[in-house]
């Protein structure tokens, strides 16, 4: 990791963590407790502040925010502490991590999850970076970039007025913008480097807030058993498609965001509802609550993945509840269901408000067929043939069957189950029940399928629980042969009967493992895991070529974040030179699958077309976008061109990849030659255009029209 990245994620990590537990460590006695949860309240202090300051007319800085939300988490935890006292209670509340059976020593599982997880993070996603300020050349990228960009330009930090166009006096709208506005806030304190701080949030929440979340979450449902919880860290982050796909597929960075708060904010709804009244309670339901709304500021397909986990915890809790007014067990059966009946219906009604019709009915093409999509549920491929993951499918079948003994846990396989569901509905079904089931996820199956991983994450810490005292198991086994060979003949028979004595013990669970055993076994599962999860090369199967999921990740991370492609090395350098011959205030005309979509964002260059689309999607009726794609070359003798640019503020042409041109590093998302023939159009000797710069392919150029008079 370059030392400028590592800096940025150090900064990241504070502007993430920071507000949150200046707030929660007067809240909660535990110290490794708020501080892991901190993001559930860092993100709606800076979402909510940023709309308060938008409202109130207010521009300022990112760092000013920041700052705000420092003030505002001192201020809410002091706020605690005086309620407390003034109720006559202890300086810090009730709160007792006690009834969850959180380890005393947490903060070493903690560390312990940060360090696997970035790790891994090394692996798939470091060491694959073009440089600390690379990026994915996706389209969503360009939009997520350039909201970031918006933000930083116009001091405006709102959820509620949200678009890449906010510098052009676009009054924007509604968005779960809060993944852009910690960008926003990281990148005001990186000089503005809006890759850069992507780049730093990405790292935190692989590293950081997803494994922490789910150390909380797997510390709070394994009870004591300390084995399961250690071997959660392994599996973390193991899965491809979470959190990895959402860096591929899109890139779907706030949904990254949202799905990676769900643990800690899962983890409070457990605590809420094993703690005793007056024991923070009302505050670890109020902290559950603040963590939803910090999903919803992120994207709120998380949300409805949250409830999926949420009701099937609650109906378990209610099954296996031992309160006096639920020992009947047909009550119990009767509030369970009522639970799930209710759920359901709360969904459709969801489904059914025009709020979301946008989402919900948003048609995306089937990939796979029924079969397929079952399998590839099940080997953890889930998008399409490629990336498989028979480590992962293995562990969490023995879950699966683990949680069969563990009534309280069976809740786990049962949502993984719903989730897989859904997965396959997205991926293989038609019609309605497609939408019903998978619309909140667009119906796509990148989603899907990462919420059906991320509901896998337990019930993997559980299997591989069992893997590695099965490997235990089998040490001990050999290590008693050993003796027995090694024994006098008439000792081997005592060794052999104590063996078989501590065998049956330790199937009743009264013998401990040696320690040496107990290495071996670990030492095996370790080696499994980092030989079949990162097994380079493919394999051939049918039309198909099979590889590991990770690496696989790896590669298209490789190619994605690369300069050679798209927006080259070059073409950024001629962008940022271009930046000192404008005057900064115009638009500059441009073809976006030429790698200038994605400058905005990065660089700040005020390109007119911000989007691989067919249109450009930009703020410009219609009739006038079309007139600047398809005649702008015109300008010196079209009347109507000549107003618009002058109307609209457009003075310069920038072409990263003339048409003419032989080596061109271009992408052919949404791109019709005919779309963009008046800009693509634009040479040397075009009437009315006055060339600025030129280096190898790429041009700017000056609209001379647009000094016309009217």
């Amino acid at each position: 990791m370059e030392p400028v990245l590592i800096a940025a994620v150090l900064v990241c990590f504070v502007v993430v963590f920071a507000p949150g537990y200046l707030c929660l460590q007067g809240l909660l006695r535990r110290h490794d407790v708020a501080f892991a949860c901190a993001p559930l309240v860092t993100l709606p202090l800076l979402t909510l502040l940023g709309v308060a300051f938008d409202a109130a007319g207010a521009s300022l800085p990112g760092a000013a925010l920041f700052g705000a939300a420092l003030l505002a988490g001192v201020g809410l935890g002091a706020a605690g502490q005086l309620s407390w006292r003034a109720r006559g209670a202890h300086a810090r509340p009730r709160f007792s991590p006690a009834a969850l059976n959180l380890p005393p020593d947490l903060g070493k599982f903690l560390a312990l999850y940060a360090l696997a997880a970035l790790a891994v993070a090394t692996v798939v996603l470091l060491v694959n970076l073009d440089g600390a300020s690379s990026f994915a050349r996706r389209d969503d990228s360009t939009v997520h970039l350039s909201y970031v960009r918006a933000f930083l330009d116009t001091g405006r930090f709102s959820t509620l007025s949200a678009s890449s166009f906010l510098d052009a006096g676009s009054p924007g709208g509604y968005y779960p913008a809060a993944w852009h506005v910690v960008t926003a806030v990281t990148a005001s304190l990186l000089s503005n480097n809006v890759a850069l701080a992507t780049n730093a949030l990405a790292v935190v929440c692989i590293a950081a807030v997803l494994p922490w979340g789910l150390c909380l979450l797997h510390a709070a449902l394994f009870d004591h058993d300390r084995r399961t919880l250690a071997w959660g860290a392994l599996v973390a982050v193991a899965f491809s498609a979470f959190p990895w796909s959402f860096l591929v597929k899109g890139q779907l960075l706030p949904n990254l965001l949202s799905f990676s708060l769900i643990p800690a904010t899962m983890f409070l709804l457990v605590a809420s509802v094993k703690t005793r009244r007056g024991e923070g309670k009302a505050e670890l339901a109020l902290l559950t609550f603040a963590g939803v709304v910090a999903i919803a500021l992120c994207h709120p397909n998380g949300v409805f993945a949250l409830g999926i986990w949420a009701v099937a915890f609650l109906a378990s809790a209610v099954l296996c509840s031992q309160a006096p007014a639920l020992r009947s067990k047909p009550r119990r059966w009767a509030l369970a269901a009522c639970l799930i009946v209710g759920a359901c219906a709360l969904w459709y009604v969801c489904y059914r408000l025009p709020f979301f019709q946008g989402v919900v009915g948003y048609e995306q093409e089937n990939v796979l067929t029924l079969p397929r999509a079952i399998l590839g549920g099940l080997s953890f491929m889930f998008a399409k043939w490629g990336g498989l993951q028979p480590f992962l499918s293995v562990v969490v079948l023995l879950g699966i069957i683990d949680t069969v003994r563990k009534r309280r846990l069976r809740w786990l396989s049962v949502s993984f189950a719903a989730a897989l569901g859904i997965y396959v509905a997205s991926a293989a079904l038609s019609g309605e029940v497609r939408h019903i089931l998978s619309g909140f996820w667009y119906t796509d199956h990148y989603r899907t399928g990462a919420m059906t991983a991320l509901f896998a994450i337990p019930l993997a810490a559980l299997g591989t629980s069992c893997l590695a005292a099965f490997f235990t198991s089998l040490a001990q086994k050999a290590q008693r042969r050993l003796q027995t060979q090694k024994a006098a003949p008439g000792d081997a028979a005592d060794v052999q009967r104590r063996g078989e004595t501590d065998g049956a013990a330790e199937g009743r669970g009264g013998a401990r493992a040696s320690k040496g055993c107990r290495i071996a076994g670990c030492l095996a599962t370790l080696c499994l895991f980092g030989v079949v999860q990162f097994l380079p090369g493919s394999i051939p199967v049918s039309d198909q070529m099979i590889s590991m999921g990770l690496p696989r990740i790896a590669t298209s991370l490789k190619a994605l974040y690369s300069w050679d492609d798209i927006y080259t090395a070059d073409e950024q350098a001629f962008v940022q030179e271009a930046l000192a011959r404008i005057d900064g205030e115009s638009f500059v005309a441009n073809v976006p699958q030429d790698g200038s979509a994605w400058a905005y964002g990065t660089d700040g260059i005020d390109v007119l077309f911000r989007r691989c689309a067919d249109n450009g999607s930009n703020d410009l009726p219609p009739e006038t976008n079309e007139l600047i794609r398809t005649r702008l070359d015109k300008a010196a003798t079209d009347p109507a061109v000549q107003a618009a640019v002058r109307d609209y503020g457009i003075r310069y042409v920038l072409l990263l990849d003339e048409a003419s041109g032989t080596d061109r590093t271009v992408t052919d998302k949404r791109y019709t030659p005919e779309n963009w023939a008046g800009i693509e159009g634009v040479t040397e000797e075009t009437p009315g255009f006055k060339l600025l710069m030129s280096e190898g392919d790429m041009r700017l150029y000056e609209i001379e029209a647009a000094d016309a008079p009217a």
